[in-house]
């Protein structure tokens, strides 16, 4: 999977850089550099995922996050929750968020992907 979460077009990301960067560095398997990359490995029910990113900023937020490797749906909705700074369900954050994905080329919603995710259909790819 490869992908790029975006604001919607007339929103910024509500998270400023170092909030998110903060918040990262607090997770188990999570190895964040101060240049926005990370790393971010974990287990579940036994099965190895990995998922390397970037976080890119301008003026004070967050521009744009990418996402390459293998998500699970839970650790999807742990991103998207903690770049929105709102435990809100994840039904909202497609009025929030736009997913590119870079591997299909093409835009998907935050609740696609998590159904993509639920059901196995994710692209396993770069």
């Amino acid at each position: 999977m490869f992908l790029r979460v975006y604001a919607r077009e007339d929103r910024r990301l509500p998270k400023s850089f170092e909030s998110f960067v903060a918040a990262l560095n607090d997770w188990p398997g999570m190895f964040v550099e101060m240049d926005g990359s990370f790393v971010w490995a974990m287990r579940v029910d036994g099965l190895r995922y990995q998922v390397d990113g970037m976080v890119y900023d301008r003026d004070g937020a967050i521009e744009y996050l990418e996402l390459k490797g293998d998500l699970t749906p839970d650790s999807w909705i742990q991103l998207l929750q903690t770049l929105a700074d709102d435990p809100t369900a994840p039904s909202a954050w497609d009025d929030l968020f736009r997913i590119h994905d870079v591997s299909r080329q093409t835009w998907k919603k935050p609740s696609g992907i998590l159904e993509e995710l639920r059901v196995g259909g994710g692209d396993d790819g770069d």
